[in-house]
C-alpha cells in the first residue's frame, strides 16, 4: 500500500472524502458499523510522531448509505465517507502530518486507512 500525500494550509481544517469498501469488497454503509466505530489519530511526523489530534467519528454523520455525487467530489464514481478533520490537528506549517483511520465494523475484522498531509505556512499567521 502506498501512502497518498496531499497538501493543506496550517491551522485549517480539511474535508476528507473517500470511497471506502470493507474487507468483503462491498461499499461500507452505516449498517457496516452497527456496534462498531470509526476513529482517527493525527501525528506530526516532523516532531517525533507527536499526536496532534484524535477522536471517534459519529457513523451516522460521516458514512452514507448511498454513493454521493456532488460538486465537492471531482470524480465520477462518488464517495460514501465524508468528514472534517479539525484545524487543531495541523497547528504548524512546514510539517508533514500522518492521518490514520481505524474502521471497526460491527462484524468482521477492523481495517485502516492512512494518508499524509503537508501543511503549508500561512504568511498571515
Amino acid at each position: 500500500m502506498e501512502i497518498q500525500r496531499y497538501t493543506l494550509l496550517e491551522s485549517c481544517g480539511v474535508t476528507y472524502m473517500a470511497r471506502i469498501v470493507g474487507d468483503d469488497g462491498a461499499l461500507v454503509t452505516q449498517a457496516t458499523f452497527g456496534g462498531g466505530s470509526i476513529a482517527y489519530k493525527v501525528f506530526d511526523t516532523d516532531n517525533g510522531n507527536a499526536e496532534t489530534g484524535s477522536g471517534t467519528l459519529t457513523v451516522a454523520d460521516v458514512v452514507f448509505n448511498t454513493v454521493q455525487t456532488d460538486d465537492a467530489w471531482p470524480y465520477d464514481d462518488g464517495y460514501n465517507v465524508r468528514y472534517v478533520l479539525p484545524a487543531s490537528c495541523f497547528p504548524v506549517g512546514g510539517h508533514l502530518y500522518r492521518v490514520e483511520l481505524i474502521y471497526t465494523p460491527g462484524v468482521g475484522e477492523r481495517f485502516a486507512d492512512a494518508f499524509d498531509l503537508y501543511a503549508l505556512n500561512l504568511l498571515s499567521y
